[in-house]
């Protein structure tokens, strides 16, 4: 890539976009006037010896973008194995950042995502994988529908957006590879087919209240029953107390003496 449009300008559109995007280094790199500084030489003249300079300065500051397959290799030992689910898993959650513009989960964009699955199956260990959300970071929310969705929050735009996996992608990866099991035909097929085929796109908005975001800290409350603590505002109002989930009857365990 040219990092300045023409000869004789000083910094080209491109590169001034790129170097917008410099500021957390300023130690590294960093505008003098119209000049671009690096290691305290002036690499902005617009000469051919500028461009050569400048170039690998703005590709090492971009974060690189993992492949499907490189990926789909980190879902692999991260879930034990690769199936038809992790490559849904995988390409959803690719195509979900894309489509919110965000390039590093893993890094400088790491508080900025949250998800919702929609399935407890092998797609939502892709997903956490390739954005770097979890449970225990609060950025991973589980909704037991039973479907092979997702959704995908941009915490700084607000702006969400839902994939979900097309019914009629099973049967057009059979007849893609009739040759192959269902299991090969289905990983085989969905690394190739377009998105437009294998996923529903779809820009929603999910009403997240502040208790729900990552890094909230509200009061701890303790259940008038059972005296445990309850954060995050779960407990439940009954009869005039304060309870917990369980003590209001929705109880998923029953206690064994």
């Amino acid at each position: 890539m040219s990092c300045l449009r023409r000869p004789g300008t000083k910094i080209g559109c491109i590169a001034l976009l790129c170097l917008k995007k410099l500021q957390s280094h300023p130690s590294a790199v960093r505008l003098s006037g119209t000049s671009f500084v690096h290691a305290g030489r002036d690499c902005s003249d617009g000469s051919r010896q500028s461009r050569r300079q400048i170039c690998p300065i703005l590709r090492a500051q971009r974060p690189r973008v993992k492949t499907l397959s490189e990926y789909l290799q980190d879902a692999a030992v991260a879930h034990g194995h690769l199936c038809a689910g992790q490559v849904l898993g995988v390409r959803m959650a690719m195509l979900g950042l894309q489509k919110l513009g965000i390039d590093d989960p893993r890094g400088k964009d790491r508080k900025r995502v949250v998800t919702f699955v929609e399935i407890d199956r092998c797609a939502t260990d892709a997903i956490m994988v390739v954005t770097g959300c979890r449970l225990g970071k609060r950025a991973l929310k589980f909704r037991d529908w039973g479907k092979m969705a997702a959704t995908f929050i941009d915490l700084e735009s607000g702006k969400a957006v839902r994939i979900a996996a097309r019914e009629s992608s099973k049967a057009l990866a059979k007849s893609m590879y009739p040759e192959l099991e269902k299991n090969q035909q289905q990983m085989k097929a969905y690394q190739e087919m377009d998105e437009n085929r294998l996923f529903q796109t779809q820009w929603v908005k999910v009403g997240l209240p502040p208790e729900e975001f990552p890094g909230y800290k509200g009061e701890r409350i303790v259940c008038e029953q059972c005296g445990e603590g309850v954060n995050f505002h779960r407990e439940v109002k009954k009869d005039g107390k304060t309870l917990c989930r369980n003590c209001a009857g929705e109880r998923y365990y029953e206690v064994v003496e």
